[in-house]
Formats: structure tokens, sequence, C-alpha cells
């Protein structure tokens, strides 16, 4: 096959196929579920299929993919949908068709009583293509237009939830779109300082206000996608009312991978970063969504929105691990954005999994489901040790490169953000010990406490739903155990970054992992040994003399952290983040009702008042326009 032909099998198959197959989905009838169906799983396997090739082809330097589609010139401005095959954005888009591919599957019975399959799925198919086409794109105004596309299809996805979704989806259309405004700004900045949109022939020092506002406007854009705090709030809004597979798809996987992209294509292509203070700026929010994010999560009493300010949570360590600068840190920071994409989509289906069958997100309704949904369980508990940082998983790979990155900008650079490396550090790892403590508390809560009258009929759910549970709970294994593949084949190829050189610790995976094992299995014998030597009798509990039901003995988790929330300081700050005093959409609305409010006091019909103000505007316009002072 000729390259030109292979090029446009890529563009058509990778980008067009979805977008196209994901219109026409939104307009079919929802009575023809065949259809939907067939088109909305065997779209994103043709995609994950031909994604695998592309990522192939380019890892072996056989082919270089690039594709230009269209060109448009405006005067001088020239515009060309120019797509092109680099290894940071193939292996992304990789793993992106993946996770479309295992939503799909899981969506076909969580989703099957929906009333709006056909907007659902097409919308998933406008998210696949629209991943695609940021990830290939190398014009930053065509980069732009996939990304409105993907912010679009969230909408929709987030409000196939109902009613109660349409709030949530308002929301992060609002939030994600505002910070798209400022992406367009950024580009046009962008474009006037370097002349061009092509992304590869961009290289802004960030040594003028005007370079350095187009850095902050593109980050905008960057860490909303991503949640990163203080714009976050979308994605506890969206985890407590949408579906549990939208969740998966997006703010845990997809968003997390475009936004992080982003942000690498900002430090890394697109701009020289020897600005102090952007450094520290990127470093303050990459440690402060970390800590605040967890602390809040510790608090939730709802299963879905503590995954969301988890899910917050962990962009801090991608940010943080960037924001070094460091070859180690940097390659952390993405390979813990693959890492989180894997482990935070497997807790939102195995949470979706456990709402599904108990009919309830809240913890204090909950319990005793190990024995009733085994797979779930397991999965949940590896994905839970992985986003807590527990060796022999993956998170916990990825957190010890950002660790090692944080020291090594404190060892071998200068300035006041390498100076503050230790507090950096301690974040880290205290934000780490923090989100262990809150995954007991979820463990504990769903799966281990006892279990509720109204929840001994519970099932499991079907293989469809487990299937892709499975998958992502032994990527989670295996890219911890054998984390040199991952780094080999995805990370440093990705980063330009020699293999081997990223590491300076010592980390021996594999015999780790034989310890722990002959640790556990020699723990189970002892209690084996234990239970055999002596005879245990089981008794009803009782209190007085009394036999209690089996609902008064239930312990809720929701207890554990109680007086965390109620410590002076902190106290506080959690009554002002339930009010909604750290919310930016909030506060942004009171500011144009406050606005609305004033402007109609001004327009109040009274000549007068009129007049003052159009003397007032012909002031202001002849001491502007006209030299007459």
């Amino acid at each position: 096959m000729s390259d030109l032909s292979l090029n446009m099998l890529f563009s058509t198959v990778l980008v067009f196929l979805p977008l196209v197959a994901g219109f026409v989905l939104l307009f079919v009838p929802n009575r023809i579920k065949g259809i939907t169906k067939t088109l909305a799983l065997a779209v994103p396997a043709a995609c994950f299929g031909v994604s695998v090739w592309l990522f192939i082809l380019t890892a072996t330097g056989s082919f270089a993919y690039s594709f230009s589609v269209l060109e448009i010139l405006i005067g001088t401005l020239k515009l060309n949908l120019l797509l092109a095959a680099k290894p940071l954005g193939v292996f992304m888009l990789m793993f992106s068709c993946g996770f479309g591919v295992l939503i799909t599957l899981y969506s076909f019975k969580s989703m099957a009583e929906s009333k709006r399959l056909n907007e659902y799925f097409g919308a998933l198919l406008l998210t696949v293509g629209g991943s695609a086409g940021i990830l290939l794109s190398e014009n930053l105004l065509f980069l732009l237009i996939f990304w409105e596309i993907v912010t679009a299809s969230l909408y929709l996805l987030i409000s196939t939830g109902g009613r109660k979704s349409n709030f949530a989806a308002t929301k992060s259309f609002a939030m994600i779109g505002a910070s798209d405004a400022a992406f367009l700004l950024g580009i046009v900045i962008v474009w006037t300082l370097s002349g061009t949109l092509i992304i590869s022939q961009i290289k802004l020092p960030t040594d003028s206000a005007l370079s350095i506002v187009a850095f902050l406007l593109l980050m905008v854009a960057a860490i909303t996608k991503a949640g990163a705090m203080p714009l976050h709030t979308w994605v506890p809004t969206s985890g407590e009312y949408a579906p549990a597979s939208v969740m998966a798809l997006l703010p845990a996987a997809i968003d997390k991978l475009l936004g992080i992209y982003l942000l690498v294509l900002i430090v890394r292509q697109l701009f020289v970063v020897n600005s102090e203070v952007l450094k520290l700026v990127l470093t303050i929010i990459g440690a402060g969504t970390i800590l605040i994010a967890v602390m809040i999560a510790m608090v939730q009493h709802n299963l879905k929105k503590l995954l969301s300010y988890h899910a917050i949570s962990q962009v801090g360590y991608m940010i943080l691990g960037i924001a070094t600068g460091t070859a180690v840190g940097i390659a952390g920071g993405v390979f813990h954005m693959l890492n989180n994409a894997i482990y935070k989509c497997c807790l939102f289906l195995c949470g979706g999994a456990v709402e599904q069958k108990a009919k309830t997100a809240e913890l204090d309704k909950l319990g005793g489901l190990a024995g009733k949904m085994p797979i779930t369980f397991i999965t949940c508990l590896i994905a839970a040790l992985s986003i807590s940082g527990i060796p022999p998983f993956n998170g916990f790979v990825s957190k010890w490169m950002v660790y090692q990155g944080v020291i090594d900008m404190g060892v071998n650079q200068t300035g006041i953000t390498a100076t503050l490396w230790p507090i950096w550090l301690v974040a880290a790892v205290f934000g780490s010990a923090l989100t262990l403590a809150s995954f007991v508390k979820l463990i504990h809560s769903v799966f281990l406490s006892r279990l509720p009258d109204k929840l001994k009929k519970v099932k499991e759910v079907s293989f469809l739903q487990t299937a892709p549970m499975l998958v992502l709970a032994f990527l989670c294994v295996f890219f911890g155990v054998f984390y040199y593949f991952p780094l080999r084949e995805f990370i440093y190829p990705a980063l330009d970054i020699e293999f081997g050189t990223a590491i300076f610790g010592t980390w021996d995976s594999v015999l780790a992992t034989a310890m722990i094992l002959f640790g556990i299995v020699l723990g189970l014998l002892i209690l084996l040994v234990g239970l055999i030597a002596r005879k245990v009798r089981e008794v009803p509990a009782w209190t007085c003399g009394e036999v209690l039901d089996n609902n008064e003995m239930i312990i809720p988790g929701t207890e554990f952290y109680k007086t965390v929330s109620s410590m002076k300081g902190l106290k506080q700050l959690y009554a002002g983040q339930e009010k909604g005093y750290f919310d930016a959409y909030q506060q942004a609305g009171k500011v144009g009702l406050g606005l609305t409010a004033y402007l109609r006091w001004l327009h109040s019909g009274i000549l007068p008042r009129y007049l003052t103000w159009l003397t007032v505007g012909l002031l202001i316009i002849l001491f502007i326009i006209c030299d007459i002072w």
C-alpha cells in the first residue's frame, strides 16, 4: 500500500469515520438499537485497531504519517488541516480508542434502559473522533476545533444521565467553554508572535509580557480540561449526576489525556519556559491540587463524588511532575497520566456497577458487597491500591518518578521553585497517604462492612461490564510489575528521552512483587493454621442479653474522618467549600448577576441619567481617540 493510501486510510478511519458515524447516530431513532449498537462498537474497534497499526509503523520508523486534508487562504493567513503522527499523540490516541471500546462494551448493559441511547453512543463516537483530531492535528486552530467537538460531546454525554444531570452538563460546558475562549485568545497571541499556527514551527521564549499571557491562557485551557484546581468544580458536579460510564470515559480518562497532552505541548513545544514565575505557578497548582482535593475527598459520602475529587487530586501529580522540568519528573507526570486514566476509569466502572445493583451511591447505605460482587470488589481493590501508590501497582511507579523529579529539581536547579522542593515533596507524599486513608474508607463502606438487609439479593453485574474492569485491573498490575515496558515503549519515545536515563532510584519490581506475594501467602497459612488449631464458636452479636438487628450492627465508613472536618480552621474551609465559595462557576455567576442588576439600575428610563452617561462616554471617546488634551 502506498504512503498516500495509508495517509488517507488513517485520516478517514481515525478522525472522519467516528465523527460522521457519531453525527449520524444523533439522529437515528432510539428504537433502532441494533444499528446504534453495531456502529457504537464497530467504529471504536476499527479506530483502536488502526491506531495500534499506526503506532507500530511510527515506532519502527517504517512510515511517517503526515496528511493535509484541505487548505484555506485568508489574506496572508494560511489555514490547513494538517494531520501528523508524533510519538506523544500516537500512543495517547491508541489508549483513547482503547478506552472507547471498553466503555462501549460496559455501556451495552449499564445504559440498556436509557431512552437516549442514540445520543449517548453518538456523542461517544464524536468524542473518539474529536480526540483523534486533537492528538493528530498539527495546526493550532484546527486543534481547537476538535477540542470544541469533545466539549460539545461532553455536554451531550453528561445530559444523558437524566433531568438532574442537566445542570451538571451546563456547568461543565460553561466552564470548559470559558477556558476554550482563553484557548482561542492564546492562539491569536501565539500567531501574532510567531507568524504561524503550525505547532512544529512554534518555539516562543517566555521573556515578554505577551508571551507569558499567551502561556497562561493556554495553560488555563489545559488545566480546566484536565480538572485541576481552581477550575475543577465541573468534575465533582458531573460525577454526582452523570452516568458512571461517562465519568470513566471523559473526566477520568480521555479528558485527562487531552488536558495533559496540551500542557506537555505548551511546556515542551510551543514555549521555552524560562520564566521562574510560570514554573512557580505550575508547581503551586500541582501541589495545591494534590492536597486540597484529597482533603475534600476524605469527607465525601457519595461514592461517585468521592471518586471525582480523587480524579482531581491525581492531576496534581501530573502537573507537578511536568513543572519540575526534569526528565524523570516529566516522564513521571506523563506516565501518571496514563496510569491514572487506567485505574480511575476502572474505579468509576466499579462505582457504576455498585450503583446499578444497589440503586444508590451513598456510602452509608452500602456495605458487605464483596461476597455479592466479587469481581467488582477485586478490581476495585486493585485500582484503589494503584491510585494510593501502593507497590507493586502502576500508581506507585509514576508517583515514585514524580518524587524523584521534585528531588532532582531541588538538587540541580536554582530559583525559588527549586529552593522550595521539600514543600512540594511533602505535599506529594502526604497526598498519597491521604489517598490511601480515603480508599480504606471506601472499601470498608462498600465491600467489607456488614451487608444491609435490603442488599442481600444483589448479584454481580454482567460479563460485558466486568470484562472492561478486569482488563483495566490487569493493566494496573502489569504496568506496575513490568513498568519498564510502558516506559520503554510509550513514555520515553513520546518525550524523546533516552531509555533508562530518567530514573535514578533502584526498584526491582519483580523481586518486590515476589516478596509481597510470599508474605501474603505466609500470613494466610498462619491464619489458617490458627483457625484449625482451635475451635471457633460463632454466636450472634448481642448487647445486655438481647440479639441486635443486622442493620443496627452496621458501622458506616462515613464516620471515619469526621473529626477532620470538625477541626478548627479545616471546619471553616470545608463549610466554605460546601457553600461554593471556592467554586469559580458559582462566583462568576454571582458577579454576572450583580452586573446585570447594575445595568438594570442604570437603564431606568430616567432621561437625566441617560444624558449623563452620554456625556461621560463622549468625553472618554474624545480623550482616547482625539488628541485634545
